[in-house]
């Protein structure tokens, strides 16, 4: 009987110890998977982490790109604005040019090396198809210079120097055409 039980002993002694082989093993199994869970808990927050940051930085893009959409609009806008101004400035320019000739007789020349010729009619009453006509442009300094009178005038050296001070140069084609039509009746 006690060879049974020794028998029954080692038998459970055996299993007891093959029992703590095999928890010895599950645990160290369950360190590798708790570290590898661990090293995949980090990788996750990683990849969140750089999930959040894509979506800020996505956020940012587009509130920039909803800022430029808004800027180019209102360029746009002004843009619009100034076309619409410069061709009802121009419309208007082109309404005085043609009173101009129509009426005073004026005619504009662009002339080679950005020289305008102003040509004068309607000054002679005998002929009022008879050219005066001054040739002006802006010198190197960018100061008004007035040349080339038909007929020639004397105070154009004075016409000149008081453009280049005022800057006021409807006030030089009038003071043009005065002298114009007083070199006219001049000559009756």
């Amino acid at each position: 009987m006690f060879y049974f039980f020794s028998d029954s002993w080692v038998k459970k002694y055996r299993e007891g110890e093959m029992m703590i082989e095999k928890i010895l093993e599950f645990r160290e199994e369950m360190e590798i998977q708790n570290k590898r869970i661990e090293e995949k808990q980090d990788d996750i927050l990683r990849e969140i982490a750089k999930v959040k940051e894509n979506e800020k930085v996505s956020v940012e893009l587009s509130e920039h790109i909803q800022t430029l959409r808004e800027e180019l609009a209102r360029k746009r806008e002004i843009a619009l604005a100034n076309k619409k101004s410069n061709k009802e400035k121009l419309k208007e320019l082109h309404k005085s040019a043609t009173l101009f000739k129509e009426r005073l007789g004026l005619e504009i020349r662009k002339l080679r090396g950005d020289r305008l010729q102003f040509v004068f009619r309607c000054i002679n009453p005998k002929d009022l198809e008879e050219p005066y006509s001054c040739i002006i442009y802006f010198n190197e300094e960018g100061e008004y210079q007035l040349t080339g009178c038909d007929p020639p005038l004397e105070c154009i050296a004075e016409y000149e120097k008081k453009v280049r001070e005022t800057k006021n140069f409807s006030a030089l084609l009038a003071n043009l055409r005065k002298s114009f039509a007083a070199l006219c009746t001049q000559g009756k």
